[in-house]
């Protein structure tokens, strides 16, 4: 077995057992206490979500979310957060902004067609705008999105980021070989868009194994005015605004989603926990 397999099979188990205590916290209506106090206290929070594909055909399930599922999401996060653009967020970060509302941006990583066909109309529905990180090699393909999907999404709200040329593990690349892949990813869509592409996703997303200081340092030279990681976690002051964490979604109930934004898994206790999993 690969050590990839090995890896995906991990936190695939862990979403699992994150399924389980977010149940238990949710019914348990600990989430709902959480949240009332947080709010009190004026805590607001300013989280990223990644999906990847959202479609009902039964393929590529570790990283599919099905449209009624992916429609219930996007209801709550209508109804209960400012959905804002990573831009918004990224200014906001650096402007030092104490955030008067809870805030969430919606990005998708890859660029699978499904984007398109099926959770384009309902971010539309819900006037939410999204940002997808396009690998350039999978547009055109049968599974990616074309050039007119790219362009008519553009026009409607929704903004691209680069994600690599064929998306490797860039840490395992040498300087050149990884320059080429996020410097070039940029420059495609910038040809396609007519338009400057300023946020960059790394492929697979997990600090110091899937990318590092190198990849780092080559996405600031590349121009882009932040990066982002798929470590799991919300934006805060401590963020680093060239690997910004998100939080990745899956198939999985409405309430697990609910708990994950509530920030309870951001607390202190669940945090070392965390860490200590390596999660």
């Amino acid at each position: 077995m690969s050590k990839r397999r090995l890896i995906e099979m991990k936190y695939k188990a862990a979403w699992y057992a994150g399924t389980a205590v977010s149940s238990l916290l949710y019914f348990s209506g600990i989430i709902g206490l959480y949240n009332l106090l947080r709010l009190r206290r004026q805590r607001h929070i300013a989280v990223v979500l990644m999906y990847h594909r959202v479609s009902d055909d039964g393929k590529l399930p570790d990283i599919t979310v099905s449209t009624g599922k992916f429609e219930r999401h996007m209801s709550y996060l209508a109804e209960n957060f400012d959905v804002v653009t990573v831009d918004d967020i990224v200014q906001g970060y650096i402007k030092g902004s104490k955030w008067e509302r809870d805030i969430a941006a919606v990005t998708f990583d890859d660029g699978f067609k499904d984007n398109y066909t099926d959770a384009f109309p309902i971010l539309k529905k819900n006037k939410i705008p999204a940002t997808v990180f396009v690998a350039a090699d999978y547009i055109g393909k049968d599974f990616g999105l074309s050039t007119d999907d790219i362009m008519e999404m553009h026009q409607g709200d929704i903004a691209f980021g680069a994600h690599t040329i064929s998306h490797p593990v860039l840490s395992g690349l040498g300087r050149k070989e990884a320059f080429f892949e996020i410097n070039g990813s940029k420059a495609v869509l910038e040809d396609i868009l007519k338009s400057r592409v300023s946020y960059f996703a790394y492929p697979y997303g997990k600090r110091g194994r899937d990318f590092n200081d190198d990849s780092i340092n080559i996405a600031m030279e590349c121009g882009f005015k932040a990066a982002f990681a798929t470590d799991n976690g919300f934006i805060t002051s401590k963020s680093s605004l060239y690997a910004l964490n998100r939080i990745g979604m899956r198939d999985f109930p409405l309430f697990v989603l609910r708990a994950r934004v509530s920030g309870i898994f951001e607390s202190s206790l669940f945090y070392a926990l965390r860490r200590l999993a390596r999660i």
